[in-house]
């Protein structure tokens, strides 16, 4: 039995990579909808809330857990750090799937949010920012909230949060992506952004269409690094974690009922 943390993209795919050679899964996710995206699979088991290190080490146990892939978001360091513990405290394996850093040449990259606001509150324009709801209000706090458009999830807890922190409706965009190249450079010149903020989150997240949106309308991107984390094991190719998860178990040959 293998337990994936998921949540992206990579996740739901690493998970149907080892899925497909037969293994079982315990798949994780925080939310409802992120375990509704992965869709009802043969031999998968989706757990849609968080789960602390005890809990982790419970099902580890209880579930009899051989290795721990760690598939989360590049910037959930709490949920990978749990996984590492967890992990360890119940002596079975543990990789990392992490999404490969992009070489960029543009925008102005910040170890943290502070730094981005500070940045902005010394600067007049427009502020598109595309991190997610989680850490909205540090920039609600702070900086006027006329000038900032929040990209998020369509969903009512999200859009009520987005309003908790005072944003009006035509500031919260609540829509997902993927987003196009196209897409990017209508959502700049309709709100007249001057600056986009953004996690390093790769090519699967789309940073690479975000960075050429802004390079193409000569805007501003902001760019928050990538947390440093040491992984006991790490790959960057779905490929690679699925050969490592092979080389400690066998695959098993697979019998289920389609």
């Amino acid at each position: 039995m293998i337990l994936v943390m998921s949540g992206t993209k990579d996740g739901r795919e690493l998970i149907n990579s080892l899925s497909s050679l037969g293994y079982d899964i315990i798949a994780t996710t925080t939310t409802e909808y992120g375990g509704s995206l992965l869709g009802p699979q043969k031999g998968v088991e989706i757990i849609d809330h968080p789960l602390d290190v005890e809990a982790l080490v419970e099902v580890i146990q209880h579930r009899s857990i051989q290795i721990l892939v760690d598939a989360t978001h590049p910037y959930a360091v709490g949920a990978s750090e749990s996984a590492i513990e967890a992990a360890d405290r119940a002596s079975i394996s543990y990789v990392r799937y992490e999404r490969e850093n992009l070489e960029i040449d543009y925008g102005k990259w910040f170890d943290d949010y502070q730094a981005i606001i500070d940045y902005l509150q010394n600067r007049q324009g427009n502020v598109l920012l595309t991190i997610g709801a989680n850490n909205l209000e540090r920039f609600t706090k702070t900086l006027s909230l006329d000038r900032l458009y929040a990209r998020v999830l369509p969903m009512s807890k999200i859009i009520a949060k987005c309003e908790s922190y005072g944003l009006k409706p035509k500031n919260i965009l609540g829509i997902q992506g993927p987003f196009s190249l196209a897409y990017n450079e209508a959502m700049i010149e309709a709100y007249d952004i001057k600056f986009m903020v953004s996690k390093a989150t790769a090519k699967a997240g789309g940073f690479d269409l975000k960075v050429a949106s802004a390079r193409n309308k000569g805007i501003e991107l902001l760019v928050l690094k990538r947390p440093s984390i040491f992984y006991p094991s790490v790959y960057s190719r779905i490929d690679a974690v699925v050969s490592h998860v092979n080389n400690k178990l066998q695959a098993p040959s697979i019998d289920r009922v389609n």
